[in-house]
């Protein structure tokens, strides 16, 4: 049984606790816990989407959030060499060295930081479209806020005009997906097809790049649907489609063999500069019912266009 005494000294503690809790509230004081580094991140991302929103109000544009990178923290000179003292402090706290000297040091800079007129920024890059009818426009975008989430500057860095169609198609290639395995890691022909394609774009003016990519995507959707990325497949059935339009008429075609057209470079080394083929295709007459035969030698750049075609 215990004594008076503990019962005592039990009670007291509770009834101070009881005391310090009642005076905290009475006097209108709550603690509030630090905001989270992934609840900050939110918030600055909900204040982009929503000044974009805002933005675009009286455009009657349909704005779909796609995705947010890495934020990249903008600091003062103040603060970086706070920064810098403060990991000389972690540094000596690992090996169990006390620097009285560095604790003045690191609450002056403190001060200098806080009294600093220039404060920590924070850049958001964020994938967004926005459309109108069966048109989309992806834009890639970085947005400068402060801690208050106020949207201090916007620089566009990429926009591309789509069919909505390809929406799905293009954040693939974007992201560097697997088209052929959706779902799954791009695999290392996928991961060469993004290289060719996207080294590609950095020799393109603005002009060029919409037309570029809108190809890329049709030729990503051929892809997919044979399931190869076999070049000798993916050209027949761009020919396919380019002489047939995709109609549904019965034909019968024949391809030749694939040739690569080279050049010798100014090394002397052999450079590919495209392919060619020849394309023959038979269907009916709309005019007498007789069969008609159609023959074409097709040209081909290395990425899969059609750049000539002569009927034999």
């Amino acid at each position: 049984m215990p004594d008076s005494k503990t019962i005592s000294a039990s009670t007291f503690s509770l009834l101070y606790c009881t005391i310090l809790l009642v005076a905290v509230y009475s006097c209108g004081l709550k603690y509030t816990p630090t905001e989270s580094p992934e609840a900050f991140q939110f918030r600055r991302q909900q204040a982009v989407e929503t000044y974009v929103q805002n933005e675009i109000n009286s455009a009657n544009l349909a704005y779909t959030s796609i995705a947010f990178g890495t934020t990249k923290t903008i600091k003062p000179a103040s603060y970086k060499a706070l920064d810098s003292l403060y990991n000389i402090k972690y540094e000596n706290e690992k090996i169990g060295r006390k620097d009285p000297e560095l604790e003045r040091l690191i609450g002056n800079q403190r001060v200098i930081a806080q009294n600093d007129t220039n404060q920590v920024a924070y850049i958001e890059d964020h994938v967004f479209t926005l459309g109108k009818g069966d048109t989309i426009e992806f834009y890639s975008a970085l947005f400068q806020l402060t801690k208050n989430m106020k949207i201090e500057d916007v620089k566009l860095q990429e926009s591309v005009f789509l069919p909505k169609k390809f929406r799905s198609r293009y954040t693939q290639f974007l992201f560097e997906e697997s088209f052929l395995d959706p779902g799954y890691e791009a695999m290392e022909e996928e991961k060469m097809f993004y290289r060719i394609y996207k080294g590609a774009l950095t020799n393109l003016s603005s002009a060029e790049k919409d037309g570029f990519i809108l190809h890329t995507l049709k030729v990503m959707t051929i892809a997919a649907k044979k399931n190869t990325l076999n070049n000798t497949t993916l050209l027949k059935a761009i020919t396919s489609e380019y002489f047939l339009k995709n109609n549904a008429i019965s034909v019968s075609e024949n391809f030749s063999e694939i040739q690569e057209e080279v050049k010798i470079n100014a090394a002397e080394k052999k450079q590919l500069i495209g392919y060619s083929l020849r394309y023959q295709y038979t269907k009916k007459s709309t005019q007498n019912g007789e069969p008609e035969t159609l023959s074409f030698r097709v040209h081909f750049d290395p990425y899969l266009r059609i750049t000539d075609f002569k009927k034999l």
